[in-house]
């Protein structure tokens, strides 16, 4: 009597699939972005949907989820990982997709602008220099970040937003304003500066005044 054969027939869970979009692939420094994962498995047993946003190797537990959102406090290049667990185990290891995406992180550099008043000046007369005109894309720049160099020579010795100095003798100065902003990207503006030389003041007396007729006068001067 010839024996029974039995069929056995192995069928493999299909690992899952996965994609995920960002909101913005060039966001700037401290803007917040979402990622959102797209995940199929045919087997419907996903355990886990977890993310690493600087591709360091650590996916951190609390980021889990189809939606998260993370913003960069520094600017340059990233790479985000979406990794999709679920829970068929095959030899012995449950199935794991990785996907990975590159985030470009910018800070556009600050404006800096500034206004002379008056320009021209004459020498020891007090000049006014203005930059509260300068502006940056991510928020206001302190007073403390306003860099002056007053008398050309490339040197960044006053700070503030608004400043004053005088000039003791004339000549022609190139000003500068170097501004920086909270994330250390910075600017410079430049302005000509004109200083007239204070002329003479003339001044006499007469004594005496008014004189009769035949009477030495006296000027002095």
């Amino acid at each position: 009597m010839a024996a029974a054969l039995a069929l056995v027939q192995l069928v493999l869970a299909a690992p899952p699939t996965a994609e995920f979009s960002i909101s913005s692939t060039t966001p700037l420094v401290d803007q917040v972005v979402t990622f959102t994962s797209s995940v199929t498995d045919a087997d419907n047993d996903v355990t886990a949907i977890a993310w690493d946003f600087d591709y360091d190797g650590t996916f951190v537990a609390e980021t889990t989820g189809a939606q998260v959102t993370h913003a960069y406090p520094t600017a340059g290049a990233r790479t985000v990982a979406l990794r999709v667990t679920d829970g068929t185990t095959n030899d012995t290891t449950n199935d794991q997709v990785l996907v990975t995406k590159t985030v470009t992180v910018t800070n556009p550099p600050p404006t800096a602008a500034f206004t002379i008043s008056p320009n021209p000046a004459n020498a020891g007369q007090t000049v006014t220099f203005n930059g509260s005109t300068s502006s940056d894309p991510q928020g206001p720049i302190a007073d403390a970040d306003h860099d002056w160099d007053l008398d050309g020579n490339g040197s960044f010795e006053t700070q503030g937003t608004m400043v004053t100095r005088s000039y003791p003798s004339g000549g022609n100065r190139t000003i500068r304003l170097r501004v920086t902003d909270a994330h250390g990207a910075t600017a410079i503006a430049a302005h000509a500066l004109t200083v007239n030389n204070a002329g003479p003041t003339a001044a006499f007396t007469i004594s005496p005044n008014p004189a009769t007729d035949e009477l030495n006068v006296s000027v002095d001067w």
